[in-house]
């Protein structure tokens, strides 16, 4: 009989299952189960959406010892033959800009946790304005953490809470940390337990400190490269059970964040402190740029609605209806790159 259990990681060719205890005594295990056949065969072959991810609720058929399964001593193994129906999911896409897609890299979230640094990297309010697109595109609550709070000057403390203005209507909760000086942590921790959350932003913004901050141990930070960007330390999904309650599903850095698959509609619906307006508009369709009648140019017109917001849903809205240069001979770089965001580099 099939068992039910979430995947917990995802490697090349083993995915890792846990079981929760069973009905007559069970113990809690953990399940490899290889990577192929039916749900886990080529991508060009595989049914859409049939490929489990971290944070998938499956079922596993254990294989009996002796037979061909990835289990290890001391660990069963087993085949995943279902992916039980999500409640949301995370996409982001990936590959070279001639064979970019949208792929999902974790499922059944309550809050997306961007990070981002004061320092070593800054942020950069393009990157911010894309991962806020992924995350409500998916239906999963944003909240935005600036990281390395001991680098930051005055004047950066200054120029933050003026990048946040134009958010001002999403009522973002917004925390300021430092794993080093501890400032912001009891904050951070007590608003992660209890809920399942992705830690999402570049290579070395800390996402490993904040894990250890959290009482995850045996992480190893990457520290920068010599052009200043974050080198990948987490190669691999995985969704960690933390000491204080709660999920943390740990994804690899992120150097190049790609819309590539959303639709122009789907990028205006994923910005909901303009889209709350978009209702009054003439047109159901409206792409707010040029229909009469408009309710979101009114809005910004009258200051209801903030105008560099605007700008922002303009410009990637014109991304995905074509309206703009190739990404190729765009300051910046590949794919999804806006001349805000660090350098890019090849796909993880």
């Amino acid at each position: 009989m099939d068992r039910s259990g979430t995947v917990v990681r995802i490697g090349r060719k083993v995915a890792t299952v846990l079981i929760p205890p069973g009905p007559h005594g069970e113990p809690e295990s953990l399940f490899r189960c290889a990577l192929g056949g039916r749900l886990f065969g080529s991508r060009d072959r595989r049914p859409p959406g049939t490929a489990a991810v971290v944070g998938d609720e499956v079922l596993v058929e254990e294989i009996e010892p002796g037979g061909r399964q990835p289990s290890r001593p001391g660990r069963p193994g087993g085949r995943i033959t279902a992916v039980l129906p999500r409640k949301n999911a995370l996409r982001r896409a990936v590959g070279p800009p001639e064979r970019r897609e949208m792929r999902v890299f974790a499922a059944n979230l309550d809050r997306c946790y961007i990070v981002s640094a004061f320092a070593e990297p800054p942020y950069r309010t393009g990157f911010l304005d894309r991962s806020l697109v992924v995350a409500y595109d998916a239906g999963v609550t944003p909240v935005l953490v600036f990281n390395k709070l001991d680098l930051a000057a005055g004047s950066d403390l200054a120029g933050l809470d003026r990048d946040l203005a134009p958010y001002r209507a999403l009522a973002l909760e917004v925390h300021r940390t430092s794993t080093r000086s501890g400032a912001g942590l009891d904050a951070f921790r007590a608003s992660v337990a209890g809920s399942r959350a992705v830690l999402f932003g570049h290579s070395g913004v800390g996402k490993t400190e904040l894990l250890a901050a959290l009482g995850v141990p045996g992480r190893r930070s990457g520290g920068l490269d010599r052009r200043g960007r974050g080198r990948h330390t987490t190669t691999a999904a995985e969704l960690i059970r933390l000491p204080g309650g709660g999920e943390i599903v740990d994804t690899p850095g992120i150097r190049a964040l790609g819309l590539d698959g959303l639709t122009e509609a789907r990028i205006r619906d994923a910005h909901p402190d303009l889209a709350v307006y978009a209702e009054d508009c003439r047109f159901p369709d409206c792409s707010h740029r040029t229909e009469p009648d408009c309710a979101v140019q009114a809005a910004v017109a009258a200051g209801k609605a903030d105008p560099a917001r605007y700008e922002t849903l303009n410009r990637l809205a014109g991304e995905a209806a074509g309206l703009t240069e190739a990404a190729d001979s765009t300051p910046g770089g590949p794919a999804g790159e806006t001349p805000d965001q660090p350098p890019p580099a090849s796909p993880e």
